[in-house]
């Protein structure tokens, strides 16, 4: 269940009445959800050990960690992944300033050295403007950018 503020009312939803789908649950953004209860199934710990190391290694071989980044920048639009994309259109490495798409990993911008926020948009915006020409796309952020500049 999730426990929202609905009206300046806490309201709790129940699993039978929450359809959950990749990214998204029929609760408004605008929804505060302010707690939720969640059950487990109980594995034998050697089990869950296991898994978490396999994937924490497949993150590390795929993913950049050795630079700062906010993570994936795009969510994936139908049918590809949106570093698929990226890297297909031979965006890796390309730049902006301090700014720039991961070689290990397209859809992660990384700050290769005092990159600004508007680094990052303007690379952005350059990313979404290739894919959109190149494969008539639209690239959704996966990041929320907060202020003005």
């Amino acid at each position: 269940s999730v426990c929202i503020l609905d009206e300046s009312k806490k309201r709790e939803l129940h699993k039978k009445n929450l359809k959950f789908s990749y990214r998204s649950v029929n609760i408004s953004k605008a929804t505060p959800a302010i707690s939720c209860v969640i059950r487990l199934k109980k594995d034998a710990k050697e089990g869950v050990i296991s898994r978490v190391r396999k994937i924490l290694d497949y993150r590390n071989s795929t993913q950049p960690h050795s630079l700062p980044s906010a993570g994936c920048i795009f969510k994936n639009p139908q049918k590809i992944s949106a570093g698929r994309l990226i890297d297909d259109l031979g965006l890796k490495g390309v730049r902006v300033r301090g700014a720039m798409i991961s070689e290990k990993h397209a859809n992660f911008i990384v700050n290769i050295g005092n990159a600004t926020a508007k680094d990052v948009i303007t690379l952005m915006e350059l990313v979404k403007d290739k894919v959109k020409e190149e494969r008539n796309l639209f690239l959704e952020p996966e990041i929320v950018i907060l202020g003005e500049e």
